[in-house]
């Protein structure tokens, strides 16, 4: 939990620099250098001159039309702006270097009187022109070229404009965003500084806890809010000395009924939840891990401890996880916020990947037991049902056997010979 400001608008401050005026000097010093009758010097001279102007062809390639710049400057009234000249007149403060050589030669008699002059001349040209060029190099990264800008009047512009959050010009320099316009004959470098409103907001992280099998969905995590606003920050904010700036653009405007706002600050909230199982543990800030649904070891230098559960740890020095090792290197933590009486109603559940992965899994496992149970039991079934197959075609084997009965035949009876009928029958039972 950190004090933060947003940005409303940006202070600007548009550094005129007259570089027709530029080539004009490099124009005339190079008619004098053409006098020159020593041919090293001359030589010399034109180095430098070369220079310069290929410096200045190379800055004056548009970038963009003046009415681009001019609308710029002009279409947001919230955007304060100072033109001011003297600040970045990389002309005026070229002329005047210039004018102090000539006044340091003339005091000199001597023949070298002009071709010093000359000389001194084309090396400042170049020099000046070199560090335009880097100027607009940086800008295009938007870094700030400080050796061209005069930093006793952006202390005095501190003092004057208010809501500028800044102690020190070097402070000031290092959050501002250069940009750079050209129309051909003049080059804008617009320096945008940063302003804040005197609405200050807490700084807050917040992170869902799994419990239960669910979750509360938060579709943020950083958070600014006060008694009545609550914002998301969806972008980088900077850090200006203990105070966090967020540009306004970066800032998501919470309704203050809403599932979020109702968590930080109590009442009755109405959220969305997710199926999750998962185990959480997870890197808020150096030295503070967070943990939810845990179930496991912490080990430290000192002792191990066993947690279950969910978790806000910090520590400063190296702790382990699950044999992962975690290492403070600062000894300021957040702070966690005190608890909140928050009545919560489930509004639905969203499908969560890894509960369905979990599912899946148990319901294909389940179905391999049954698969399992049908085809044991199938196979039960049909011995049964050969078992009592076999006994009973064993019992009909038995039943229908002729092995120990005695066989006859059948035969005529001889009425008129009695007697060897039976003797036959004796025979025949024999």
């Amino acid at each position: 939990m950190a004090h933060q400001r947003n940005v409303p608008f940006r202070f600007k401050l548009v550094h005129v620099i007259d570089i027709s005026r530029m080539m004009q000097l490099v124009d005339e010093t190079s008619r004098d250098a053409a006098t020159l009758t020593d041919q090293r010097i001359n030589t010399i001279t034109r180095h430098y001159l070369e220079q310069a102007a290929e410096g200045m062809n190379r800055v004056m390639r548009p970038t963009s039309r003046r009415a681009r710049a001019e609308k710029m400057i002009t279409e947001n009234i919230n955007q304060q702006i100072r033109i001011n000249a003297r600040l970045f007149d990389a002309s005026h403060k070229s002329i005047q270097e210039l004018n102090d050589v000539v006044a340091r030669i003339n005091a000199i008699d001597g023949d070298l009187h002009a071709v010093t002059a000359i000389l001194h001349k084309a090396i400042i040209l170049a020099d000046q022109v070199a560090e335009i060029t880097r100027a607009c190099q940086l800008a295009k990264t938007g870094v700030t070229n400080s050796n061209l800008l005069d930093h006793e009047e952006i202390e005095t512009i501190l003092t004057e404009v208010n809501d500028l959050p800044y102690q020190n010009a070097v402070e000031a320099v290092k959050f501002s965003r250069p940009t750079v316009l050209s129309n051909g004959t003049t080059l804008l470098y617009i320096l945008a500084l940063p302003k804040v409103s005197n609405r200050r907001y807490e700084l807050v992280r917040l992170y869902p806890t799994v419990s239960g099998g669910r979750q509360i969905v938060l579709e943020h995590h950083k958070l600014a809010l006060n008694g009545e606003e609550t914002y998301a920050v969806v972008g980088s904010c900077s850090s200006i000395g203990n105070i966090t700036v967020c540009p306004e653009e970066d800032l998501i405007a919470l309704e203050e009924n809403s599932c979020i706002p109702r968590l930080l600050k109590g009442g009755h909230a109405s959220c969305s939840y997710l199926r999750s199982n998962e185990e959480v543990v997870q890197l808020v800030e150096d030295g503070t891990l967070f943990f939810s649904n845990y179930n496991g070891s912490l080990a430290t230098l000192e002792r191990d401890y066993q947690l279950e559960g969910t978790y806000i740890v910090q520590f400063n020095n190296v702790v382990a996880v699950r044999n992962k090792k975690f290492t403070a290197y600062s000894a300021n933590h957040p702070m966690a916020l005190p608890p909140v009486l928050t009545n919560i109603t489930v509004t639905g559940y969203r499908p969560s990947l890894g509960y369905v992965d979990d599912v899946n899994a148990q319901n294909t496992q389940a179905m391999s037991g049954v698969s399992r149970g049908v085809t044991f039991s199938y196979v039960l079934e049909a011995s049964l049902t050969l078992v009592v197959f076999l006994i009973l075609f064993i019992i009909w084997r038995k039943l229908t056997s002729t092995e120990g009965i005695p066989t006859t035949r059948v035969i005529t009876e001889d009425l008129e010979n009695p007697k060897r009928t039976s003797t036959t029958a004796h025979h025949s039972v024999n």
